[in-house]
């Protein structure tokens, strides 16, 4: 069974429930209306509410970016494939990785890959 091509309309969170951004730099290759996403793409995280306990202190480290650790592996022609439903995003803050991306809905549900 394929997996479902991940596009700009996914829904996308880090595991502290912020909501992730996705800038798709794929202009000219649509899928249902919307740009594929690539792990070569930028992606923000903003709002999250992530804090530690530093002794007596509370301290915000919230999840800022995403990096990709498990792309969609199918190749064609040396091109980035898009990410699928599949795909492991991990998603970083100033301690690091502090979990993975959340996908709850992948956008749409026609293209599929392996």
């Amino acid at each position: 069974m394929g997996s479902n091509t991940l596009t700009a309309a996914a829904t996308l969170t880090c595991p502290h429930g912020a909501t992730v951004t996705a800038t798709p730099t794929e202009a000219n290759i649509k899928v249902q209306g919307q740009a594929p996403l690539k792990s070569t793409d930028s992606y923000t995280i903003s709002g999250c509410p992530f804090t530690i306990q530093v002794g007596p202190a509370t301290v915000k480290v919230p999840c800022v970016s995403v990096i990709w650790a498990v792309p969609n592996v199918m190749t064609r022609g040396g091109m980035i494939p898009p990410l699928n439903n599949k795909s492991v995003g991990l998603c970083i803050g100033p301690l690091g990785v502090q979990g993975k991306v959340q996908i709850s809905n992948a956008g749409q549900t026609l293209v599929t890959s392996t």
